[in-house]
């Protein structure tokens, strides 16, 4: 017996996008929970008068919750000081200073494991963002979205989309011109914009495409550095980012992913394939291979570095690129930032086996049974 829809309060004053979809919308400012989780435009026909639940572009430090970056309510102004010289603290938008504080005090120990690379998050990155806009938003962003996986504040949400989209926005402009004096900012910039596309809340439950079937945002993101690191590597390893590229290869490769792929190769290599293609799914697995001794960033750099010709074979889903890169999953499993990538092993995994054909699915049993 089919279950119907469950019934609710029909809202006069929700969103258009709910509206138009005929679902139920929680009326939630500057955007709802529906769209927020869609990451679509939210957009309201006849807009409340704004309160203090209603941020506006002047007034949202005043709106967001108390333990996160509400403006204070005290002036500023020393004892005995004049008050009209001293305007009190609540004129002034705090939002960005408090994202920052956050930053340097809380989300940079999310962002490695190491105390090295922790201190150059907490330090030098957010002193080299003081001359980059881009990457302070980038940071803004983070941060924000940090506190809403800490409070469930989707207030917190709606301001880290926005710095994001900010921050894309200003950085693509950067990227057609990158030089030793940006390259360093444009390189950060892209690390935390990986983990940000990996943190944010999303209802869908496929990571690796997006709802069209097209590769997702952050696949395209992490391709993108290629640019940085293909006309700045010198700089990059030789700058302020140095510790960040200090990761030392090991003599063998994590749980025998070695072995596993040398017998995929095999298999690849065994069927009827043009030679082209062939060349193109046998460098994806040496370069694997090769990314499997670098623990901690083997996912990101393997990602980063394999060539177009196999990018193209993934975006169109040929079942040999999605078992070779249901492999690197397990690098995913075994890297770093834990706090922000945790279980996306598991969810690109169970989409890449969706994907396969019976017969293919045998070769993820491994990566599988090492995931879980």
């Amino acid at each position: 017996m089919p279950i119907g829809r469950r019934s609710h309060t029909k809202s006069r004053t929700g969103c258009m996008s709910c509206k138009k979809r005929r679902i139920k919308c929680d009326e939630g400012k500057p955007a709802c929970t529906q769209c927020l989780q869609h990451r679509i435009q939210c957009d309201y026909k006849n807009p409340p008068v704004p309160s203090t639940r209603l941020p506006t572009a002047h007034t949202i430090s005043a709106v967001l919750s108390p333990n996160g970056f509400a403006a204070a309510s005290t002036p500023i102004c020393a004892t005995g000081a004049s008050s009209s010289l001293q305007p009190p603290l609540q004129d002034i938008d705090t939002t960005d200073f408090r994202l920052l504080h956050n930053f340097t005090t809380s989300t940079y120990l999310t962002l490695s494991d190491q105390k090295e690379l922790r201190d150059l998050w907490q330090q030098q990155i957010p002193d080299l963002a003081f001359s980059h806009t881009f990457l302070l938003r980038v940071i803004f962003a983070i941060s924000a979205l940090h506190l809403y996986r800490k409070t469930s504040d989707t207030n917190y949400l709606a301001y880290a989309l926005q710095k994001y989209e900010e921050a894309l926005k200003s950085s693509s402009l950067v990227l057609t011109a990158i030089s030793p004096a940006n390259c360093h900012a444009l390189y950060a910039c892209a690390a935390l914009g990986f983990l940000f596309e990996f943190g944010a809340p999303s209802e869908d439950q496929n990571i690796l495409y997006d709802a069209n079937g097209a590769l997702a945002p952050w696949v395209i993101h992490v391709r993108g550095v290629r640019i940085i690191m293909a006309s700045s590597w010198h700089d990059l390893e030789s700058g302020v980012l140095g510790p960040l590229f200090g990761h030392k290869f090991v003599d063998q490769s994590v749980d025998n992913i070695e072995a596993c792929l040398g017998r995929f190769a095999e298999h690849i290599e065994s069927t009827e394939i043009d030679t082209e293609t062939l060349s193109t799914y046998l460098d994806a697995v040496q370069d694997l291979t090769k990314w499997s001794k670098m623990v901690e960033a083997g996912f990101f750099a393997w990602m980063c570095q394999t060539s177009d010709d196999f990018a193209a074979l993934l975006a169109e889903k040929q079942p040999f690129a999605l078992v070779i890169f249901g492999y690197s999953c397990v690098l995913l499993k075994y890297g770093e930032p834990r706090y922000w990538i945790e279980g996306r092993a598991q969810r690109l995994l169970r989409e890449i086996y969706g994907y396969l054909q019976p017969h293919l699915r045998v070769w993820l049993e491994w990566p599988l049974a090492i995931v879980g």
